[in-house]
């Protein structure tokens, strides 16, 4: 049993639903291969046995199931922090590769109660959305935090914040990250240190940064999201379902349709569309662009 008596910092992942646990193995494989002493807590819903592939160290990596459904795993992300047997808690998204060490962003809490990255553009709202006009304009000022990757310790100011987050999740479980922003709204006593794109790396960090930036080899953490854009990802999470004898999971139509097929379509589609208007010659453009303004 893993407690923070023994381990002072540690991950948590939430995977509801097989495919998403076989993701979160996959990130812990990575994780393992840079931190190998940082313990890690799994929360899942998986009936029956779960297997850890040889990859991952056993005696590092708890499992606890949870009788809930799938539906309400944001429910369970937003209270991680009560989840958590660590002093000092890392939260990791399933769709995530580790490639550093995160040392550091454990020390970022100790001039703060919680670490997270600001989102470089905030979701648009949809009409799931709980009082969005509140929620678009609470964005609008406040920003947005992508809530894929979380330090946190268990301070006073940070769990006060952690618990609010839940309890309006709780009241309507859609878009967790603009709970979190109506969180913050509230909480500001709380202090959050804004992360770098080196500690969530995400795809729209792909797009606008050079070819050359280093971030594009090290990051700390790759939050990929999909798999156009790593198909390492995906060889690691089709290996870890070989493994753990899951593969007929990877393989059917619905998984691929959605995890694979989908993604490549949607983001190759895009790119074809920006080459075209990247094609057209720039006065052509503005002359297009002057005669829709008229």
């Amino acid at each position: 049993m893993i407690t923070s008596a023994e381990h002072a910092c540690g991950a948590v992942y939430v995977a509801f639903g097989e495919v998403y646990l076989l993701q979160a193995l996959h990130s812990i494989s990575t994780l393992q291969r840079h931190n190998p002493d940082l313990p890690v807590l799994v929360v899942h819903n998986v009936v029956g046995d779960v297997t850890l592939p040889a990859g991952i160290d056993a005696t590092m990596c708890m499992l606890r199931r949870v009788e809930a459904v799938s539906s309400l795993n944001r429910e369970y992300k937003s209270s991680f922090h009560r989840l958590s047997p660590f002093e000092r808690t890392v939260f990791l998204d399933c769709d995530t590769e580790i490639k550093g060490s995160l040392s550091r962003g454990f020390e970022f809490l100790d001039f703060a109660d919680i670490a997270i990255r600001p989102e470089p553009a905030p979701y648009a709202m949809s009409v799931t959305e709980m009082d969005p006009e509140e929620a678009g304009a609470l964005a609008y000022h406040f920003g947005e935090f992508n809530t894929g990757v979380i330090f946190a310790k268990r301070s006073l100011a940070a769990m006060e914040l952690l618990d609010t987050w839940n309890e309006n999740v709780l009241k309507n479980n859609k878009r967790d990250q603009k709970h979190f922003v109506r969180s913050v709204s509230v909480r500001r006593e709380t202090v959050i240190w804004p992360l770098s794109a080196a500690w969530n790396y995400m795809r729209y960090d792909v797009r606008t940064h050079a070819r050359a930036s280093l971030l594009r080899r090290d990051p700390y953490i790759w939050h990929y999201m999909d798999y156009s854009y790593s198909l390492a990802a995906l060889v690691g999470v089709w290996e870890i379902a070989r493994e753990t004898d899951r593969l007929h999971l990877v393989k059917s139509w619905p998984y691929v349709k959605r995890h694979i097929v989908r993604p490549f379509m949607t983001r190759y589609a895009g790119m074809k569309v920006i080459d075209k208007i990247r094609a057209i010659p720039r006065k052509i453009f503005h002359g297009l662009r002057g005669r829709t303004a008229l």
